[in-house]
């Protein structure tokens, strides 16, 4: 493809003005032969010297808007037909210009990121309408180009921060140029209690607001809570309140089809919750009440020993022998298991119900097992 003659319209243009006709029509003849020797000799410094120059010309020159639309489907032509090396040098030249025709403004700006990249980042004619309109046409690497820009508006910023892309807010955070308002900055912290990487961003930005550095408190590490409590005064109210707040946040509206897997957050509330003692069959009604499916995973890996995923595992098991085994081995009563078993039956495979048949095969099962038994079976599963 590199090596094709231009084949550009030349021959079908009909300007109005016959001055203006024989001037651009110089100018195409120009191009024409610089593309001609630089595909003849692409590693020739002058080929591309040459080509740059002639590209240069027609922009600069002084054309009607007919005429401009003209060369701007030439250039587009040209920017497809050379090789990949002269593409990203020439989109390098035409980035920062403040006279690019819209067509190719546009066209640089939804290619490839390749060709996008540095348009996006230095095109002085992108608005933030033409901004919105790629992040939402686009995918990832044009959203974290555009996250890069200089000075970009509060809705670029704010549509870049709904994408949830964590690279692509990590350079927002980054970019000194602009200022996040603090509504994105809570939508972010939201955000990042899934993502460690932007929440230590957030944490070292310097407007962060106190609401958001809760929001984030206990997703980090304790070392960085130390200094969020230090950096923002914070007391041991509003920690315990965030913490109650991030606990209600477990609720899952989508369970995962493989198995229901405990956030760090998750594993550390349950691990305080099993030296405290306070784990016991109400804590774990009311988490699978609230669907909190993973969070339930977490506590029963405290309280029984089990991993997850053979927790995950019991709670999507038809006939439910394995909550038998662990109630029995539990010492709870069978009213309370059934309760477990259907709730957390109802979590695990949502769009299926419990039938008496099962509830009945649930209850023959655990009327046929005994503690020792139950506590056997458990110790073996867990070794």
């Amino acid at each position: 493809m590199g090596r094709e003659v231009l084949e550009m319209p030349v021959a079908t243009y009909r300007p109005k003005a016959r001055h203006q006709n024989g001037f651009l029509d110089t100018l195409l003849v120009q191009l024409h032969d610089t593309v001609q020797e630089y595909q003849q000799d692409t590693t020739h410094p002058r080929s591309y010297d040459d080509l740059t120059h002639a590209v240069a010309a027609l922009l600069d020159a002084e054309l009607g808007d007919n005429d401009k639309i003209m060369v701007a489907d030439v250039l587009i032509s040209l920017i497809k037909q050379v090789a990949a090396d002269m593409q990203a040098r020439l989109v390098s030249k035409l980035a920062g210009r403040e006279d690019l025709p819209q067509a190719l403004l546009h066209f640089l700006a939804y290619e490839d990121i390749r060709l996008a990249e540095d348009v996006l980042l230095r095109s002085p004619l992108l608005t933030d309408t033409d901004l919105i309109y790629v992040i939402q046409a686009k995918a990832e690497e044009h959203w974290r180009a555009i996250a890069r820009r200089n000075s970009i508006g509060d809705k670029v910023i704010g549509t870049l921060a709904t994408k949830e892309d964590e690279e692509t807010c990590c350079y927002l955070l980054q970019n000194k140029t602009i200022t996040i308002a603090n509504d994105v900055l809570m939508h972010m912290s939201r955000h990042a209690s899934r993502c460690e990487g932007l929440a230590i961003d957030l944490i070292h930005y310097h407007r962060l607001p106190k609401a958001a550095a809760l929001n984030l408190y206990w997703h980090v590490s304790v070392s960085i809570r130390k200094k969020l409590g230090q950096r923002f005064n914070l007391s041991g109210t509003e920690i315990d309140k965030a913490l109650q707040e991030s606990i209600n946040e477990f609720t899952e509206i989508n369970v995962p089809q493989n198995h229901l897997i405990p956030t760090n957050l998750m594993r550390e509330v349950a691990a305080n919750y099993h030296r405290q003692g306070r784990i016991n069959y109400s804590l774990l009604v009311n988490a699978l009440r609230r669907r909190q499916g993973s969070f339930f995973v977490a506590l029963m890996e405290q309280w029984t020993g089990l991993a997850p995923t053979i927790i995950s595992e019991i709670m999507r098991q038809y006939g439910g022998q394995g909550m038998a085994v662990i109630a029995r081995a539990k010492l709870i009563a069978k009213e309370d298991f059934l309760s477990l078993f259907m709730l957390s039956s109802n979590i695990a495979n949502p769009y299926k119900s419990v039938l008496s048949d099962e509830l009945s095969r649930a209850t023959r099962y655990y009327d046929g097992l005994n503690f020792d038994m139950a506590q056997e079976i458990m110790n073996g599963s867990i070794g």
